[in-house]
Order: structure tokens, then C-alpha cells, then sequence
């Protein structure tokens, strides 16, 4: 079951070993990561420490989805942490 083509793969890591930068780029490592720091510090400052964890990941997971925020993806489960 294999859903790529064989050289498919062989391009794309031959045009990453000569340095060459991907055609389709959306955010960086840093504009997601400062939309995910903003959020979380939106709902701290709005709702207060004490609660659960589990009202900040919900809460956290809504305003990431909203439009207007990264790409509407779903937040990543945060694994128990």
C-alpha cells in the first residue's frame, strides 16, 4: 500500500539536500507558535488560573480553530501532559 509515487519522494529529498525551499509554504515554526502563546495567554488572562486543564484545552482548541487563526486546524492533543 504504497501512496506516493517512488520518485516522488527521491525529488523531494534530492531538492531538500540542495537547499531549496518548498513551493507551498504556509505559517513558520514562529508565527504558529506565537498564535499559540497569544491564545494561551488570552484565556489565562480571561478566565483566571484554578480551573482544569481540560477547560484550557478545550477553550484552546476552539480559539485555534476559529477563522482567522493559524489554519483552522484542530489543536493537537496536548498526550496527557
Amino acid at each position: 500500500m504504497e501512496s506516493t509515487k517512488p520518485g516522488a519522494v527521491d525529488a523531494f529529498f534530492a531538492s531538500w539536500r540542495l537547499g531549496e525551499k518548498p513551493k507551498k509554504v504556509g505559517m513558520t515554526e514562529n508565527a504558529i507558535a506565537k498564535e499559540i502563546v497569544d491564545a494561551a495567554f488570552r484565556i489565562h488572562t480571561t478566565l483566571g488560573p484554578g480551573l482544569l486543564e481540560s477547560v484550557y484545552d478545550t477553550v484552546l482548541a476552539y480559539e485555534l480553530g476559529r477563522p482567522g487563526t493559524t489554519d483552522g486546524a484542530p489543536a493537537a492533543d496536548s498526550g496527557g501532559l
